[in-house]
């Protein structure tokens, strides 16, 4: 079985790295995303095909509560990217589809797009790749 530690003890060692500060995506991230998610949407909709369903701010809330419960019940770990010294948002990683019988899960990510070519994404995954091997 996969060992998925609580969304507790995560925010109160959340994974950090040089520049990046990585916590467990609760309700309250809600407004952020969808703020992020609205400024990025050229940029994301043609790789992420849940994009254009994020219609409005009410779908990014439901994405918040059931990233909270995913966890909650070891579905999956999906963390917002922020910077570690403003903490603003920059996207999300996680693992997602835990397959706890094999010990394995799948790799999703998104960035903003005024925050690519700066190697943040390779150094949230490494950060996250680090954490959960």
């Amino acid at each position: 079985m996969l060992v998925v530690p609580t969304r507790t003890e995560v925010r109160a060692h959340p994974l950090e790295s040089a520049r990046l500060l990585l916590t467990p995506i609760e309700p309250a991230d809600a407004a952020e995303l969808w703020v992020a998610v609205e400024s990025s949407r050229n940029h994301l909709e043609p790789w992420l095909p849940w994009v254009p369903f994020n219609s409005d701010a009410e779908a990014s809330q439901r994405y918040a509560e059931a990233s909270a419960l995913d966890w909650d019940h070891g579905r999956a770990c999906r963390f917002a990217i922020r910077d570690k010294k403003t903490r603003a948002l920059y996207g999300v990683v996680g693992l997602e589809v835990f397959a706890h019988l094999h010990q394995n899960s799948e790799l999703g990510y998104w960035l903003k797009s005024d925050v690519t070519g700066r190697c943040i994404m390779t150094e949230a995954c490494r950060q996250l790749l680090t954490w959960a091997f």
